[in-house]
């Protein structure tokens, strides 16, 4: 159950990354990702470290009450394929996120669903299939 001053227990869109979550995460434009941490009491400083090259790495501060950060592309920019940790206070454990481009994302459920299993994007398919249920009524 979700306490008051919680976010709402998933992402809100396809489009977001959830911190906690690790996978292949797809995305449109590598320079405009999106974070979103469900749990927002606190503030919050976390690492984002190039797996690869663990030199290349940045800090990422959320404060009390936000549930929402850009990537730190200034710093730590996005490299397709690439691996990289998010760690710090409030993960249960390093998540691990690598990305990969989806260039003209299609705007039907199936034709989008279709493009996330070739990329290899689950958590996002998995969350489509969870938002198309719940739209659906649960059948």
């Amino acid at each position: 159950m979700r306490r008051p001053g919680e976010g709402p227990a998933s992402a809100p869109n396809l489009w977001v990354v959830d911190i906690a979550r690790s996978g292949t995460i797809c995305t449109t434009d590598m320079s405009n990702v999106t974070l979103w941490r469900a749990e927002m009491g606190e503030d919050t400083l976390l690492t984002v470290q190039d797996v690869a090259h663990p030199a290349s790495h940045a800090q990422l501060a959320f404060v009390s009450g936000q549930n929402f950060r850009r990537w730190p592309t200034e710093t730590l920019p996005i490299t397709e394929g690439a691996s990289y940790r998010i760690s710090g206070p409030g993960l249960a454990r390093p998540t691990e996120v690598s990305f990969v481009t989806l260039t003209n994302p299609p705007t039907e459920a199936e034709a989008i669903a279709n493009a996330l299993a070739d990329k290899g994007c689950t958590a996002q398919l998995a969350q489509l299939g969870d938002r198309l249920a719940e739209d659906s009524g649960g059948r």
